[in-house]
């Protein structure tokens, strides 16, 4: 099971092909860290959307719903977004013994208002999910 968690700027985001060894719990764990070590969540309203493309080694389904317990309760608001093109790791999943994250952290959504899980079916609905949830409200 690979441990490793890659910051990636948007071109590799979209366009790299790369798959297998997907662990989201290491992803998840250094965004607890960082809050943790830089962002108090009473002083601050925390906001989070995750983009994946759901491949998760099952092996790590038990840590990563551990850290979404963690986290969800210091978050105002927390979106996951799948993007589900077809993707030979979705396709592959019940060979390599992984499940759809977005089907597992709906396992959690009852217990936590601030989750939503928004499937897509293009890489390129993404940013729009990111100006949904930050754009500006302004009523008067």
């Amino acid at each position: 099971m690979s441990k490793e968690f890659l910051k990636v700027d948007e071109q590799e985001f979209f366009y790299s092909t790369d798959s297998g060894g997907t662990v989201i719990s290491t992803g998840l764990d250094l965004m607890l860290n960082v809050v943790r070590e830089r962002y108090d969540p009473t002083n601050w309203n925390l906001y989070c959307v995750q983009a994946s493309d759901g491949d998760n080694d099952s092996r790590d389904n038990h840590l990563v719903l551990d850290f979404m317990h963690k986290l969800l309760p210091i978050f105002q608001y927390y979106v996951y977004t799948e993007v589900n093109e077809s993707n030979p790791s979705v396709v592959m999943h019940e060979f390599f013994e992984r499940e759809s994250a977005a089907k597992l952290l709906s396992e959690i959504q009852d217990q936590y208002h601030n989750l939503k899980i928004v499937e897509l079916g293009d890489a390129n609905d993404v940013v729009s999910i990111f100006r949904q949830v930050f754009a500006r409200n302004d009523k008067k």
